[in-house]
């Protein structure tokens, strides 16, 4: 047996790194698959963080049930206003915490897919002369271009991931923030109907509990 085919028999070394590196290149390949599956189900509402709360049980669908002076329903119509803001920041920053959490995920792929083409069989004679390069230093020759991808990607990968985390802990508090603003609306909007001489109390809680910060 030739020394090119015995480095490439099924027990040589060769041999393992190449199915390693297929192993390796295979999910290269089918991460991106898996990463716009991702996309298109969080797109749907498939997946992904829970929408934006909503109010429900008072306002144009039940006026009749709720039928408030003017200047009550003013004060309940710039707290819904006030809620809506906190929803329209909730969504960007959801949207965008996904964003950094594609953007890492894609970046762990291309890196999958490129380590996976550094250990792929070469032939005897290559092999012969790439470890003999290895070992006296590389010739004095620079590292490929892929060396540099492979940090670079790296880098990219982790920024995403720590600027994900940041997001996801501000998404979260948002949403907490917005959620309570809705109860609260609700809550001032039934008691405003069943105990309607407590208004003026009512509506000072409900300023306070809506004109917060919540970034």
């Amino acid at each position: 047996m030739s020394g090119a085919e015995n480095e490439l028999s099924v027990g040589s070394p060769s041999a393992r790194k190449g199915i390693a590196a297929i192993a390796l290149q295979f999910g290269g390949w089918l991460l991106p698959l898996v990463l716009i599956a991702w996309i298109v189900a969080t797109g749907l509402g498939i997946i992904g963080r829970p929408q934006a709360p909503r109010l429900f049980g008072f306002g144009e669908q039940h006026a009749a049930a709720f039928d408030f002076s003017p200047e009550v329903e003013k004060q309940l119509q710039e707290a819904r206003v006030r809620m809506d803001a906190v929803n329209r920041s909730y969504n960007t920053l959801r949207w965008l915490t996904d964003l950094a959490t594609w953007a890492s995920f894609c970046a762990t792929a291309i890196i999958t897919l490129i380590t996976g083409g550094f250990n792929l069989p070469w032939p005897g004679g290559a092999a012969k002369a790439r470890d003999k390069a290895v070992r006296s230093g590389g010739g004095g020759q620079r590292r490929p271009g892929r060396f540099h991808a492979l940090g670079f990607l790296a880098a990219v990968a982790s920024v995403c991931t720590l600027l994900g985390a940041q997001l996801g802990t501000k998404t979260s508090a948002t949403l907490a923030c917005a959620k309570e603003m809705r109860d609260r609306i609700t809550e001032v909007a039934q008691s405003l109907k069943d105990v309607p001489q407590n208004e003026i109390v009512l509506l000072t809680r409900l300023r306070d509990s809506t004109s917060r910060d919540c970034s």
